[in-house]
């Protein structure tokens, strides 16, 4: 394996604000993911290897990894003693105006603010209309 990682935890509680960070660890290494339940013999390896593996699968995480991101920096943002409730408000309607765009964007068949979705693409050599389709 090419990764930095040399080891894969088992560890299933995840807080609220690492699950972005898991999503996005889980997204930058999946292919050393997929090597591993490979090598592995056991039938519980054999059974999320089919599942990471399904063709769908991948372009759902880029989507959940990109989601997480920006729910992430939200909720960091929001916290603190100096954040009022005004800030607060603009801080809930920019995401708000951020989600219609966002919408916006996908039915022109415009996808550029999927960082994730971008890099999938590219990656693959797919096509990126196909993947954005399989992710929402």
């Amino acid at each position: 394996m090419e990764s930095e990682q040399e080891t894969l935890l088992y560890h299933t509680e995840v807080r609220w604000l690492s699950r972005g960070n898991v999503l996005t660890r889980l997204f930058v290494l999946l292919k050393e993911i997929q090597e591993f339940f490979e090598s592995d013999r056991k039938q519980k390896s054999k059974d999320y290897l089919e599942v990471i593996s399904h063709d769908e699968w991948e372009p759902h995480l880029a989507n959940l990894v990109g989601i997480f991101q920006r729910i992430n920096a939200l909720n960091q943002s929001l916290q603190g003693r100096q954040a009022t409730i005004i800030d607060v408000m603009d801080k809930l309607r920019a995401l708000l105006l951020k989600i219609n765009l966002r919408i916006d964007h996908i039915n022109d068949g415009n996808f550029a603010m999927f960082e994730e979705l971008c890099q999938l693409a590219r990656a693959t050599s797919a096509n990126l209309k196909s993947i954005a389709t399989l992710a929402i």
